[in-house]
């Protein structure tokens, strides 16, 4: 009803040290990407659906993708570096599940994080320090209902 006093839910801090760029300060867009293949696709903490089209599912084991102009054959765990285009999207054509193709924003205008998983691409080659980032905690009196007890509904 709004007059709770709960504030709603924000990505994480992002570390500095672990920013590839953002849109306070390090602006610079990078020209190229490392980025690591997991066939177990996940959220983003900082790109949401209006930035980034790969997103938690299930992705193929191994695939070749197209990016950039490019023809890359990718494997659970495997690590490659990708151009990054001049536009404001990145984009990935899977070329034998075309069901997988999505994108990615990399202009800058929402932080490019290492260790954030945008999708089946982890941000970095792992070995960076840079920890996956960790959704915040909730405050328990926001909760409407969750999996440590609180079980309540609203609605009908």
């Amino acid at each position: 009803d709004g007059e709770d006093e709960c504030e709603p839910p924000t990505a994480p801090p992002t570390t500095k040290d672990c920013d590839i760029c953002n849109s306070d300060g390090k602006k610079e867009k990078p020209e190229e990407l490392t980025l690591t293949y997991s066939s177990n696709g996940q959220n983003s903490f900082y790109q949401g659906e209006d930035y980034a089209s790969c997103r938690e599912g299930d992705y193929p084991t191994s695939a070749r993708v197209s990016v950039g102009g490019e023809t890359i054959e990718v494997s659970d765990g495997e690590t490659i570096t990708i151009p990054v285009n001049g536009g404001a999207v990145t984009s990935f054509e899977f070329l034998d599940d075309s069901s997988s193709d999505c994108f990615i924003h990399t202009s800058c205008s929402v932080p490019i994080v290492n260790g954030d998983q945008i999708g089946p691409w982890i941000v970095g080659d792992g070995e960076d320090e840079c920890e996956p980032p960790t959704a915040p905690p909730t405050t328990k009196d926001c909760d409407i209902c969750n999996s440590d007890g609180k079980k309540g509904k609203t609605g009908g």
